[in-house]
């Protein structure tokens, strides 16, 4: 199995996929342009190019709590309440090598 190259960042983390494309990760909480702005500039600062940015959502579920309780006649009764564990929202930015060209 190939193993992948990961560079961590000040915000994430960059990783070399097995098919040599290049992809920054950063768990955000929010889809902020400000902090978007912060992101993609410290990519470059590091030499990488940003070509394409997404969110996705990882993880989370829908599940539910079974519970008892006493009803109003004092009998005892079963049920079922629906519950969603949030998942996190990803910054996925799609990079590649900056290499600067001189003006002749």
């Amino acid at each position: 199995m190939e193993t992948m190259v990961k560079q961590k960042t000040k915000f994430g983390i960059i990783e070399e996929m097995p098919n040599g494309k290049l992809y920054g990760f950063v768990t955000v909480t929010e889809m902020n342009q400000d902090r978007e702005v912060e992101i993609i500039s410290n990519y470059i600062d590091l030499g990488w190019q940003p070509v394409d940015n997404n969110y996705i959502i990882s993880g989370g579920e829908i599940s539910s709590i079974d519970f008892a309780f006493i009803n109003e006649d004092g009998e005892r009764e079963d049920g079922k309440m629906p519950y969603i564990s949030h998942g996190v929202i990803v910054m996925k930015t799609l990079l590649k090598k900056y290499v600067p060209t001189k003006n002749k």
